[in-house]
């Protein structure tokens, strides 16, 4: 990892928090994955610590680093 950055909660991620599926991801994680939805051109990887985030990451094309999850998180179908 070469950084963190933090961005600005705006309407853009608002909607796309809103409008994720499943609807059981925590609200704080549907923001974290929404946010990098909306820069995934800017990002090498999606950074995770939680089996169900990294999973909602990886189904949505997000290549995902997940610390401590084994195995690697398969994709929620």
């Amino acid at each position: 990892m070469t950084g963190v950055a933090l961005l600005p909660l705006d309407d853009l991620v608002l909607a796309e928090a809103t409008a994720l599926e499943p609807a059981g991801l925590r609200t704080l994680d549907a923001l974290h994955l929404a946010t990098a939805l909306t820069i995934r051109s800017d990002i090498g990887a999606f950074l995770a610590y939680d089996d169900r985030l990294a999973a909602a990451a990886a189904s949505r094309g997000l290549p995902v680093v997940a610390p401590g999850l084994s195995p690697a998180p398969a994709p929620i179908r």
